[in-house]
């Protein structure tokens, strides 16, 4: 079994400028998923003003940006702390 858990936005509204996950890796991530991973439209149901995840900009705290997937609950909760986005609020 694989547990996931969703990294979301620290800001009520920005930009992204950036998205490193590598640091999750480096903690026991066995994947992280971002909108580069989403195949096709980047939306939720047909509204493509509500993206699956946040691609360049966040438009309420706790937008999902990342999901990830590791082996146990406390790991994913931990990988999270490895990513790192960079704002422009």
């Amino acid at each position: 079994m694989l547990y996931a858990k969703v990294f979301g936005s620290e800001y009520a509204h920005g930009y992204i400028e950036g998205i490193d996950v590598s640091g999750a890796y480096s903690l026991g991530a066995i994947d992280v998923i971002t909108y580069k991973d989403i195949p096709g439209e980047n939306a939720v149901g047909y509204i493509p003003e509500a993206p699956a995840l946040a691609e360049k900009k966040v438009r309420f705290v706790g937008e999902p940006i990342a999901i990830v997937v590791a082996s146990t609950l406390d790991k994913a909760e931990k990988v999270l702390q490895g990513i790192k986005v960079k704002y422009k609020p």
